[in-house]
C-alpha cells in the first residue's frame, strides 16, 4: 500500500468566487497547479481573501502575503509567487525583501527633514563657498535662488531632485531670458 497524497485541486476564479468561510472560521485553499500559493478566506462581511506564499527557508516553514483577491488576479498571484519560489531557490528571504521595499516606501512618504532640502544646501554652499565673491555676486545668487529655484524645488529633498526638476524650472525662463535661465542653470549645476 502506497503512502500518496491526493494532489491539490486548481484553484479557478470560480472557486474563489464561490468560496466563504465555514461557521465564522478562516481557512486555507492551496493551490495544486502553484506550489506553496494559496489563499486564506476571511469571515466577514466582505469576506476577505488573502494570497500568500508559504515556503521553506533554513528548515522552517515561513510564509509571506501577496496580495488581496480580486485586487490581483489568479494569474497575477500565480506570477510572484513562482517569482518567490525563485528567490527561495536563490537562498534569499522574500519577507526581507519585502519588508526593505516598504521601508522604502515609508520613507519616501516621510517629510523631509528642514536640513536635507535642496534650499537648507544651497544656503550652506553659498555661505561657503561665495565668501569670496563680490557682493553684488552674492546677492545676485541669492535672488536667482530665491525667485526661481526655491519655489519650484526647496522644499525637496536634495537627493530627489532630478534633471526633469532643473528643467522645469529653466524652461519657462528661457523664453523671457535666456541669459538669466543659463545662468540659474549653472548655480544648480554647482549647488
Amino acid at each position: 500500500m502506497t503512502d500518496q497524497k491526493a494532489p491539490l485541486p486548481h484553484l479557478t476564479p470560480q472557486r474563489l468566487n464561490a468560496a466563504k468561510a465555514i461557521d465564522g472560521k478562516a481557512f486555507k485553499l492551496f493551490d495544486g497547479r502553484c506550489p506553496g500559493l494559496y489563499v486564506t478566506i476571511r469571515p466577514g462581511a466582505n469576506a476577505a481573501k488573502t494570497f500568500a506564499f508559504a515556503f521553506n527557508l533554513e528548515g522552517k516553514r515561513c510564509e509571506v502575503v501577496i496580495d488581496r483577491y480580486p485586487a490581483i488576479s489568479l494569474r497575477e498571484a500565480r506570477e510572484r509567487a513562482e517569482a518567490l519560489r525563485k528567490q527561495v531557490e536563490r537562498g534569499e528571504d522574500p519577507r526581507a525583501a519585502k519588508k526593505a521595499a516598504k521601508a522604502a516606501k515609508k520613507a519616501a512618504k516621510a517629510p523631509v527633514a528642514e536640513a536635507d532640502t535642496f534650499k537648507a544646501f544651497a544656503e550652506a554652499w553659498q555661505a561657503d563657498k561665495l565668501t569670496n565673491n563680490a557682493d553684488s555676486y552674492t546677492a545676485q545668487i541669492a535672488s536667482r535662488l530665491e525667485r526661481f529655484v526655491y519655489p519650484v524645488i526647496g522644499h525637496k529633498a536634495l537627493r530627489d531632485v532630478r534633471p526633469k526638476d532643473v528643467l522645469a524650472i529653466v524652461k519657462p525662463i528661457k523664453d523671457d531670458t535666456p541669459g538669466t535661465a543659463e545662468g540659474v542653470r549653472v548655480i544648480i549645476e554647482r549647488i
